[in-house]
């Protein structure tokens, strides 16, 4: 295509040469060149003229843009964990701890271990 629009430019440039080199005499005619009226002539050449441009332009214009296809990534679900060894029961750690208790009257010492639990929310990674 461009072959073509390349060899239909050097064509119209041919002709519109041939077309812009007309002398004319002196006379009554000097003066309608001399003020620019247009024949049929150049009207003829300028709308080949202006064809050929716009043809070419189009021409010039066809140059694709790369648009990459955006494929988002699948989404991952967080990873619930909790701190230790504590267990994840149903979306809810549960920790235990042991709480010493050690009560003196006299003599006598009492040590008392009560289990503790308690639960909290795990952190999502």
């Amino acid at each position: 295509m461009k072959k073509f629009a390349s060899a239909l430019i050097c064509s119209a440039l041919i002709a519109s040469g041939g077309i812009c080199a007309q002398e004319s005499a002196g006379g009554a005619n000097a003066s309608n060149n001399a003020f620019g009226e247009m024949s049929e002539d150049k009207i003829i050449a300028g709308t080949m003229i202006a064809g050929i441009l716009v043809g070419v332009a189009s021409n010039a214009g066809g140059a694709k843009t790369f648009k990459p296809i955006f494929i988002p990534n699948p989404p991952v679900d967080p990873v619930p964990t909790c701190m230790g060894d504590d267990e994840l029961v149903d979306g809810i750690c549960i920790g235990t701890t042991t709480t010493v208790t050690v009560t003196t009257s006299g003599t006598l010492t009492t040590t008392i271990e009560v289990p503790v639990s308690y639960t909290y929310l795990p952190t999502l990674q």
